[in-house]
């Protein structure tokens, strides 16, 4: 955003799907509302957005970005997405539940946006405002926090610290986000059993029949 300039305002309807994907097509940052909390988009195939976050959030390698996806079908062609991760997927998305899983060669998911075992985390978002945002944009979109490290969670965009707003290109504006629990996360551990990574919205016994341990 240009320094000294109010960053722009757009209210989270599907009018302005296309608007707001053209400013992430463009390599913009924006905030935008989630089930949860607010988060800050970025386009995944975008590497100067991606890097422009990465010093926002302070990231260091080896601390993924947790990524939206329009559908299971856009996730399994990008990522490995086989046997119970499939069933997880399949029965519980669109829904609070994020994936552990390796990107394809090809898929166009960098670096940046992977953990150090190599997987990134991913989830179609049950909100279809988010799946239709993702599918205009073309390709997965972070959905990092929008609060600086070590910061609280924001549920509406008054409470965006003054350095995050001067750092991106767009508000989108969806009121007062529910909070609450964030996603569950499954993923593999080091002897390849599914479990239960990060504790959130669905609980242990729903993932109970898919082999995920707490």
């Amino acid at each position: 955003m240009a320094s000294g300039q109010p960053v722009q305002r757009i209210s989270a309807s599907v009018e302005n799907i296309s608007a707001i994907a053209s400013v992430l097509v463009g390599g913009g940052l924006a905030v935008i509302p989630t089930e949860s909390f607010y988060g800050i988009a970025a386009c995944t195939a975008d590497d100067r957005a991606l890097s422009r976050l990465v010093g926002l959030k302070e990231r260091q390698p080896g601390s993924p970005l947790p990524l939206l996806a329009s559908s299971l079908a856009d996730v399994a062609s990008r990522f490995e997405l086989r046997g119970s991760m499939r069933a997880m997927a399949e029965n519980l998305w669109p829904g609070p539940l994020t994936l552990a899983l390796r990107p394809m060669s090809g898929s166009g998911i960098g670096d940046v946006l992977v953990a150090q075992d190599g997987t990134a985390g991913v989830r179609v978002s049950g909100w279809s405002f988010l799946r239709e945002l993702c599918a205009c944009v073309g390709c997965p979109l972070t959905a990092t926090s929008a609060n600086l490290r070590g910061g609280e969670p924001v549920v509406k965009t008054g409470d965006l610290n003054p350095i995050i707003e001067s750092m991106i290109d767009l508000v989108v504006d969806g009121g007062v986000t529910a909070g609450g629990r964030p996603s569950t996360v499954v993923g593999n551990n080091c002897d390849g059993e599914l479990v239960v990574i990060r504790k959130g919205a669905i609980d242990v016994a729903t993932l109970a029949p898919f082999g995920v341990d707490s």
